[in-house]
């Protein structure tokens, strides 16, 4: 989403749409190039290849969409993994989780 929230306020308050206009997912590429480098600093000590084109496509094509339903589930989820904490039963999800709205799918990725 930083990817998209970067777009917007570079391109005067426009959000990104692939779908009617190509050179959008471009220009989202080279902000998530950006942003992973650190803008020329440090940089993040992620690979690019760390969001993958096509997630990055499915961020930006929904990135001005309501987020009801999405707050909702990840409400749910954070409830989750409070409980798992404070049982100690099950270890907890680690460093970052992605949920597709579409497929109702979420990705758990593992930062070292």
């Amino acid at each position: 989403m930083l990817v998209a929230s970067a777009f917007y306020d570079e391109h005067k308050h426009t959000w990104p749409d692939p779908d009617s206009n190509p050179k959008h997912t471009a220009m989202a590429h080279a902000i998530r190039d950006r942003l992973i480098a650190g803008g020329g600093g440090s940089g993040s000590g992620l690979p690019k290849s760390f969001i993958a084109d096509d997630t990055l496509q499915s961020v930006i094509r929904v990135a001005d969409c309501q987020l009801n339903t999405v707050c909702a589930v990840f409400g749910a989820l954070i409830g989750q993994e409070v409980l798992k904490v404070l049982s100690g039963r099950d270890a907890p999800i680690k460093n970052i989780c992605v949920y597709d709205s579409q497929s109702g799918l979420a990705i758990v990725r593992e930062v070292v």
